[in-house]
């Protein structure tokens, strides 16, 4: 049993304990203050370049997509194939290594 997590009722639940709080929000401030500070030093870089790499990406997941600045996709059919076989296989060994089923195996057990 992990220290702050309370026993099984179908789903974990988190205790919100200080530590964990401090922990998870110093990560948080490290992602963010970490991106700000890669793309400085990117930029400072590759000054002819960057501009036009930031005009087509984002920092926030699938953003750039959602307002048509990049596309989503240009991968073949061996990669998302092989996507799914390696989601597959990681959430099939889940069970036996964690003891209880993961993914979609969880409705098909």
């Amino acid at each position: 049993m992990v220290a702050g997590w309370s026993r099984p009722v179908g789903l974990y639940q988190v205790h919100p304990i200080t530590n964990y709080v401090i922990l998870s929000g110093a990560i948080v401030v490290l992602a963010l203050v970490g991106a700000v500070l890669q793309d400085r030093k990117k930029s400072g870089g590759d000054a002819a370049g960057w501009p036009a790499w930031q005009s087509r990406t984002s920092n926030l997941p699938f953003v750039a997509i959602m307002q048509r600045r990049a596309r989503f996709g240009n991968f073949g059919t061996h990669a998302l194939a092989g996507g799914v076989a390696v989601w597959l296989l990681a959430s099939w060994v889940h069970g036996p290594l964690a003891g209880w089923p993961a993914g979609i195996w969880r409705w098909l057990a």
